[in-house]
């Protein structure tokens, strides 16, 4: 699995893109895949943005984790109209599937 960049998108200035806060995660996901000339929006995943801090949010939004547009955009009663996205590699809810293992490695012959 590669790195991912976040990139930001601007809801209110993106035209036509985003007509509705009433959008659902599918409806998002799909426009932001088309934009992109993206054949699976299961590869999108969305982060949104921190009012306060000016950056991204640490924790991205779980596949379908949210109803609407409009749940993308607050954070603590304060609106945003940016929202970020990534392009993974494989699509998100199989992403979201996997389980992080931590290896330690024990060398018998040098205590390590």
């Amino acid at each position: 699995m590669g790195f991912f960049v976040l990139r930001p998108i601007s809801v209110m200035t993106s035209g036509p893109l985003f007509r509705s806060r009433l959008y659902t995660y599918d409806d998002v996901v799909e426009r932001v895949a088309e934009q992109l000339g993206l054949d699976d929006p299961s590869k999108i995943r969305l982060t949104p943005h921190n009012c306060y801090s000016q950056q991204p949010k640490p924790q991205p939004i779980k596949y379908r984790g949210v109803d609407h547009l409009s749940d993308m955009l607050v954070h603590y009663n304060q609106t945003s109209d940016i929202l970020y996205y990534e392009v993974l590699d494989i699509p998100l809810p199989e992403l979201q599937g996997l389980k992080t293992l931590k290896v330690a490695f024990h060398h018998a012959t040098t205590d390590e």
